[in-house]
């Protein structure tokens, strides 16, 4: 998951306005997940969501 979210910071500076803002939000929901189960979780949705757009969030 880690390596997800460090990723994804590093290709935060091509993203648009609206993008950054809503990325911002579905990497939030990762690392204040309640527990590692739920991380992960949320990680896959943050791959499914983000994936085909960005290649690195995947």
């Amino acid at each position: 998951m880690r390596s997800v979210v460090f990723g994804v910071v590093g290709m935060h500076g091509g993203l648009s306005g609206v993008h950054q803002r809503e990325l911002k939000h579905d990497i939030r929901s990762i690392y204040t997940a309640v527990n590692a189960t739920a991380a992960r979780a949320v990680s896959d949705d943050f791959a499914d969501k983000w994936g085909d757009r960005y290649p690195a969030a995947d």
